[in-house]
């Protein structure tokens, strides 16, 4: 591990630029899987005349943190301790 880094995350690299990537396909397609739900509902409704305030959200939405939001939580107070 860099002296730069504050954490170990074996689901990322970065990249030239310093930009974080989370390569983990499976987990990525699981979280777009909800977006995928929501716009499949709001299009089926367009289409049959009904209003998109009437959409249901999934409980996905608000039960799970992305794992950026995750990997952050974990390591925001490193700079304190470290």
């Amino acid at each position: 591990m860099k002296n730069d880094q504050f954490f170990d995350c074996s689901e990322c690299i970065v990249n030239e630029n310093g930009d974080l990537l989370f390569i983990n396909e499976k987990k990525i397609k699981a979280q777009s899987s909800v977006l995928n739900k929501v716009l499949k509902k709001i299009g089926t409704n367009l289409f049959s005349g009904k209003s998109v305030l009437g959409v249901s959200l999934p409980i996905e939405i608000f039960a799970s943190d992305t794992n950026l939001e995750r990997l952050c939580k974990g390591n925001a107070y490193a700079p304190l301790f470290l």
